[in-house]
């Protein structure tokens, strides 16, 4: 019998750089950007949506994400963008960041969580579809 639950949902448009949603403020300031504000706040629409349907609170134990990244052509900074949707999904689907991941999951499960990145190639439509899945 498999427990896993998930919850799915997908961005619409480039994938974008965690690097393009802030910028340098003198030598030590990073401040979000206007186009960073709009990109957390879209990505944070999106997963609330995507919960309020499951009817799912903010979760508190350890989960698994899966992101797949589709972009224009075969250049993308795959690891950049993950932190800037990790960034935004923080205190929305999990908690804490740290509870992706977690190895505390009981062996009978027998399930790698953790974090799964994937990049294609989609010239006519790029997006970032992203799913969550835990026990």
């Amino acid at each position: 019998m498999d427990y896993r639950m998930n919850l799915s949902f997908t961005i619409q448009g480039a994938p974008i750089s965690i690097n393009a949603l802030y910028y340098n403020w003198g030598r030590r300031a990073r401040i979000l950007s206007n186009e960073g504000g709009e990109f957390k706040r879209k990505v944070r629409f999106l997963a609330l949506e995507a919960m309020n349907r499951k009817k799912i609170r903010v979760l508190t134990v350890p989960v698994s994400i899966t992101i797949r990244y589709y972009f224009q052509t075969r250049r993308g900074d795959v690891d950049n963008c993950t932190k800037a949707i990790l960034d935004a999904l923080e205190g929305v689907i999990y908690k804490n960041d740290s509870q992706v991941g977690d190895n505390s999951i009981p062996n009978e499960f027998c399930y790698e969580y953790g974090l799964h990145c994937f990049k294609f190639k989609d010239k006519a439509r790029p997006r970032t579809e992203v799913s969550i899945e835990w026990y």
